[in-house]
């Protein structure tokens, strides 16, 4: 099925996922691949569906609970997003940029600008030269520009910088020396 997905044959990839299920219902993998191609395929419904049982399986499904999330969004229903993604993010040592990505963009769509700027503040320590998290932060402060700049990210701590080289001795003493 992954094969025919990365190919884009959906349909194929949709049918061989299907087989794998009803040979072996328990397969996680399985069922959010099966979730994807419906996805794909413009079959919300199903794919929200294989998304909720990857869920029930798994909660800390990371992955599901993401795409379940754009799914909601895609169909209009943004106020679904916080209580999907935002334990997630909380609980979540390093959440996946898209967990970031969704609950900042369901915020702005919900009309809760501090919200997304609090999300992407956390976003950016985790993910600090993320272009989709700074597109995201320069759509938001177009929005609302009285929330004021995030941190900067910082880059992490290396080695020390070199010292200054120092200038090269002509061996004449500096003025006033």
């Amino acid at each position: 099925g992954t094969l025919y997905a990365k190919l884009n044959r959906r349909e194929e990839a949709l049918a061989m996922f299907l087989g794998a299920l009803e040979r072996d219902p328990s397969q996680l993998g399985v069922r959010y691949n099966l979730a994807l191609q419906y996805r794909h395929l413009g079959r919300a419904a199903e794919a929200e569906e294989a998304l909720q049982q990857v869920l029930r399986l798994d909660p800390g499904h990371q992955r599901a609970a993401i795409t379940l999330a754009r799914v909601r969004l895609d169909a209009g229903h943004a106020e679904d997003v916080p209580p999907l993604l935002d334990g997630l993010v909380a609980r979540t040592k390093r959440p996946r940029e898209g967990a970031f990505l969704a609950l900042a963009q369901a915020y702005r769509a919900l009309k809760r600008p501090q919200d997304a700027h609090r999300t992407l503040a956390r976003a950016l320590e985790v993910h600090p030269r993320s272009e989709p998290l700074l597109t995201e932060v320069a759509a938001l402060l177009a929005e609302s520009p009285d929330l004021g700049p995030l941190p900067v990210p910082q880059a992490p701590a290396s080695a020390p910088a070199p010292a200054p080289a120092s200038p090269p001795s002509s061996g004449a003493s500096a003025p006033g020396a």
